[in-house]
């Protein structure tokens, strides 16, 4: 992963401030109410209309010398994208969106870390190279493109409630109780 460590050191708030799009007073503003909602910093400094996306994408690309796309100017590969679990791609706001030779080309919309970074080069067996865009644009390719799979929840219904009340104690406890057993013959009854 070449020269992608010095990325993964820097926070987003330190980029900001040296590309001078925002000041001490409005970090500090913006990192108590990140702490307070548990938001992501740069969704905060966009809603508060301190900075814009164009400042994000803009400071990112400037300090660590990556390029900036819009989603709309690249063909999105959906067989890249599939390598990779949803949960990672919403969590990290990112689109693995080509692959060129022994390079997987990323789009992401903030400052990814060191162990992420290393995920997608593991999953890819890629050298990763990476673009900086729109966290707007992003989500909303993401919303509209992947799914996260939810397994279906067991259902009860249906079942009386003492065999119900014999599978929350077997999984509580431990035991082997299935329901082709009568719970009543551990009992002796």
């Amino acid at each position: 992963m070449k020269n992608l460590d010095k990325i993964a050191r820097r926070k987003l708030a330190d980029v900001l401030l040296e590309a001078q799009v925002l000041n001490r007073e409005q970090l500090k503003s913006a990192t108590d109410q990140t702490i307070a909602t548990g938001k992501p910093l740069y969704e905060i400094l966009i809603t508060a209309g301190m900075i814009t996306e164009d400042d994000v994408v803009g400071a990112i690309s400037v300090v660590f010398q990556i390029p900036p796309l819009h989603i709309a100017n690249c063909k999105v590969d959906k067989e890249v994208v599939s390598l990779f679990p949803a949960e990672l791609l919403l969590r990290q706001q990112l689109i693995p969106f080509g692959r060129c030779g022994s390079i997987i080309m990323v789009l992401m919309s903030n400052i990814l870390s060191y162990p992420v970074m290393n995920q997608i080069e593991e999953i890819s067996q890629c050298e990763l190279f990476l673009y900086v865009g729109f966290s707007s644009e992003i989500r909303a390719y993401l919303e509209s493109n992947v799914k996260v799979v939810v397994a279906p929840a067991k259902t009860t219904s249906g079942m009386a409630w003492d065999t119900m009340f014999d599978l929350a104690n077997d999984s509580i406890m431990g035991s082997t109780t299935t329901e082709t057993q009568n719970p009543l013959d551990n009992w002796g009854v």
